[in-house]
């Protein structure tokens, strides 16, 4: 059998299982159609009033307040984690920043001006979401979230890279091999040389 001849037999069977889509498809249509309730045409039975009921209490109402140090507190241990559970990248771009500032409900959360690229990612309307919405379960508060680019990167205090303002500090290759490991969830392959 040529190549023509094969691509004519392969034509043919495609054009018939086409047609079976086709059918099958005409079917469920059908069958969708059929299945629309008919509106009705007697009016549903009126329903007894119901009895005022008191608001809802709103969300940190009885909170006691909630200051910066305890938020500080709170995002390695308990905003991180409860952020990676929903989306690992989004926690790998926050490890970047710290919480800054918190006035009232709005808080400022600051990364390194090495760090402006994950602060382009945070602002990220879907990452924002879900930044507003595990603070709401951590803090039992709505919070308003900004993102800004702060002062230069140093080391932390035990040790490990963090973001403290008004000291400065490089960025090695093997943070830079860090940062893409935690970004892209990658792990580093040896030569087998």
């Amino acid at each position: 059998m040529g190549i023509m001849e094969a691509i004519k037999k392969g034509f043919g069977i495609a054009t018939k299982n086409f047609g079976l889509v086709l059918v099958l498809i005409g079917f469920n249509l059908i069958a969708n159609l059929i299945s629309i309730p008919l509106a009705r045409t007697v009016a549903p039975a009126a329903t007894p009033p119901q009895p005022a009921q008191a608001p809802a209490p709103t969300a940190g109402a009885n909170l006691p307040p909630l200051g910066i140090d305890q938020l500080r507190d709170a995002w390695e241990r308990s905003i991180l984690p409860a952020i990676s559970d929903r989306s690992i990248p989004l926690a790998s771009i926050l490890r970047e920043a710290r919480p800054a500032k918190l006035e009232g409900s709005d808080l400022t959360l600051e990364f390194a001006p090495a760090a402006s690229f994950h602060r382009q990612l945070a602002s990220d309307e879907k990452n924002m979401a879900i930044m507003r919405e595990v603070l709401r379960e951590v803090t039992g508060r709505s919070l308003a979230v900004a993102v800004v680019v702060g002062a230069a990167p140093a080391e932390a205090a035990d040790g490990e890279a963090g973001f403290h303002p008004g000291e400065p500090s490089e960025l090695t290759e093997d943070d830079i091999i860090s940062m893409i490991k935690d970004t892209l969830d990658a792990r580093e392959v040896e030569d087998p040389q």
